[in-house]
């Protein structure tokens, strides 16, 4: 997005004008993959398409994709995980499992949050599952860790979000225990950790009607803090527009200023999207969020959400800025 300037126009000792940098706030978002053997499932009765085949698409298909579709108003991350299987747990090379990313167990292909991340995504995405277990809270566990860290001064960074795509029942094979623990509560653990770091999570799961992991993945969907329950999908059509609902929202129309605005004045200035001026408070205008922050609305939102090379202009009178 091209940036306007700072400057300050000045008719004697009378400043007329003051036109302000403004930076799009950007999302972060998390996508935390089951990357279990069962994936290779098929989706639903209805649907006979590998769950894998099926969300790989969803995320990285480079004509559809979510993640090819949203690069430049997202920022994009991934952790791809799995676990050793049961009966390499209990054998006397257990944890050999050869590590991708961070650490053995779980094994996890990593690839940290950017803007422009499809490629990256998209290279370290396999076009097969990883093959073995479900240590779900490990994963999001790992995945705190980086949402915990904080932003630079300079960053506008919005909000962040967390996807669990998964079909199966949490479980470790990490600890190589012959009767190993029930790990829900660490997962739900996890989830608390990440929403106390001030990410919100949405829970996927690709495993239909199956009681016993839908009670579950309701609790973590609570957890979650989004006010949404699990999206249960039925096809790949289904899946995609899952993918399209969660994310939609996040593409913010608010955007940061460089300094401060007078509410009082604000319907004085004058801001511009791609050469138009836009109404104050109007339907398909801005108005005034907060002193540092302006939010597009109606028909200037959705054209500033689907255009990432979008120019926007802000310039407020002296005395409306600081």
């Amino acid at each position: 997005m091209a940036r306007a300037s700072e400057t300050s126009m000045l008719l004697g000792e009378l400043c007329a004008k003051q036109e302000r940098t403004v930076r799009r706030v950007v999302p972060t978002i998390w996508l935390v993959v089951d990357g279990s053997g069962s994936m290779l499932d098929p989706l639903s009765p209805g649907d006979a398409t590998p769950r894998w085949d099926a969300l790989r698409s969803a995320l990285v298909d480079p004509s559809v994709g979510i993640v090819s579709q949203l690069q430049h108003q997202v920022r994009w991350a991934l952790a791809l995980y799995d676990g050793p299987l049961p009966e390499l747990a209990r054998s006397p090379d257990a944890g050999t499992v050869p590590p991708v990313g961070a650490g053995s167990c779980p094994r996890v292909i990593l690839v940290e949050p950017a803007l422009d991340n499809f490629s990256r995504i998209d290279l370290a995405y396999p076009a097969a599952p990883l093959g073995g277990s479900t240590p779900t809270d490990k994963a999001l566990a790992a995945v705190s860790g980086y949402v915990s860290l904080p932003a630079a001064p300079t960053d506008p960074r919005g909000p962040n979000i967390v996807v669990l795509a998964t079909d199966g029942a949490p479980n470790d094979f990490c600890s190589q225990a012959l009767f190993p623990a029930d790990v829900k509560p660490r997962v739900l653990d996890a989830v608390t950790q990440l929403k106390a770091a001030g990410a919100q999570l949405y829970v996927v799961s690709l495993a239909g009607q199956d009681a016993q992991l839908t009670d579950h993945l309701e609790q973590v969907a609570a957890a979650g803090g989004t006010g949404k329950a699990p999206f249960v999908v039925q096809n790949k059509d289904e899946l995609l527009q899952t993918f399209r609902d969660i994310i939609g929202p996040s593409l913010s129309c608010k955007v940061e200023l460089t300094g401060e605005v007078d509410a009082s004045r604000a319907c004085q200035g004058k801001v511009q999207l791609n050469g138009s001026e836009l109404g104050c408070n109007a339907p398909d205008g801005f108005r005034v969020e907060a002193p540092r922050m302006i939010e597009l609305l109606g028909r200037s939102c959705e054209a500033y959400k689907n255009d990432a090379q979008a120019r926007l202009v802000a310039e407020f009178p002296c005395g409306g800025v600081d």
